[in-house]
């Protein structure tokens, strides 16, 4: 059982040259998730991919004005009309490695900023780890609490400060989530105690989201296996007692409605091309989806498989590109 009373206020300040959205939340709860610090990466990447596959439906969802929003995309304002929306980011695992030592540096010594305290920026941490990148970006976000606070809560409210800021046309902000620049993507969401002066230590979400291009493309088809007819676990449903502000998950396709429902899945792709065609066994995460990497600018035909059933539940014809796809299968339909 949740209490639903909750005192949250925001504090917006510059510390390091970084544009800090600051939240403090309240919450009292008799209860723990289940979700670990993996999950709420893995949330936050579907959230964010969601945003870039649909835009428009993000302003609205978070009740953005548009025409601000066009302003603070300046010469990329057109992405907010896409039907189609932005390709979406594929995971790396050396982003994520890169992401997960910022995170961790910063709380080891007491600093938040994109800028370590040597100078190294995103670029330098994302070679460290051996990724070779043509465009590198990053995105911080931290949320203080006290008692406790749902590490899937942590992440709407985290992602409602990136996105907010994103399309604040004032100066200093990232703007990642909705650039065109960026094929991969590397988060690391770790529970913490933070200080920024060795003194006073809060308890706290940090987030350190590392975007990139690498110099050699690559493509990838991924996506999400759901049931858009599914009803709503019990348990999401008591996150709607929270009056938290607008229903990001409602408005978009969410991980209530994934299945299985908080557990992992396999399944089976038939992936197509004009000479051949093959079976991928592709592991399927109820919050992280799958991904599978695909031959760049070939014609592809791709089918899903349950892992006991020879009838293919749908099939998806795309033409490949020197992008990724993003393919998500519908069990309701």
């Amino acid at each position: 059982m949740k209490l639903k009373f909750k005192s949250k206020y925001s504090i917006k300040s510059n510390i390091a040259g970084v544009a800090l959205c600051f939240s403090i939340l309240l919450f009292g709860s008799f209860d723990v998730s289940a979700f670990s610090d993996d999950d709420a990466e893995a949330y936050l990447w579907k959230l964010i991919n969601e945003a870039r596959s649909r835009p428009s439906a993000a302003v609205d969802a978070w009740d953005i004005d548009k025409e601000t929003a066009k302003e603070a995309l300046g010469e990329n304002s057109w992405i907010l009309d896409l039907k189609s929306g932005l390709p979406p980011l594929a995971w790396n695992p050396m982003l994520a490695d890169s992401a997960s030592a910022h995170n961790l540096d910063m709380i080891e010594r007491y600093y938040y900023s994109y800028t370590s305290p040597e100078g190294d920026g995103v670029k330098e941490r994302v070679s460290r780890q051996g990724y070779i990148a043509s465009e590198t970006g990053e995105t911080l976000g931290i949320l203080s609490f006290y008692l406790y606070v749902d590490p899937m809560e942590a992440v709407e409210d985290i992602f409602s400060n990136m996105i907010r800021d994103e399309l604040d046309p004032a100066p200093g902000y990232s703007k990642n989530i909705f650039s065109t620049a960026f094929t991969e993507i590397g988060i690391s969401f770790v529970s913490t105690q933070f200080s920024f002066d060795e003194e006073n230590p809060f308890n706290a979400y940090v987030v350190t989201v590392d975007f990139a291009k690498p110099s050699e493309s690559r493509s990838y088809i991924l996506g999400n296996i759901y049931n858009s007819t599914a009803p709503v676990p019990v348990e999401q449903q008591r996150r709607g007692d929270y009056d938290s502000g607008p229903d990001y998950a409602g408005n978009l396709i969410s991980y209530k409605k994934w299945l299985p429902e908080y557990a992992d899945y396999s399944f089976k792709i038939m992936v197509e091309n004009m000479t051949e065609k093959w079976l991928v066994e592709v592991p399927h995460s109820a919050l992280a989806g799958y991904q599978i990497e695909i031959p760049v600018g070939t014609y592809y035909k791709f089918s899903l498989f349950s892992n006991n059933d020879e009838t293919p539940v749908e099939k998806i014809v795309d033409y490949g590109r020197n992008e990724n796809i993003m393919l998500d299968f519908d069990l309701g339909l």
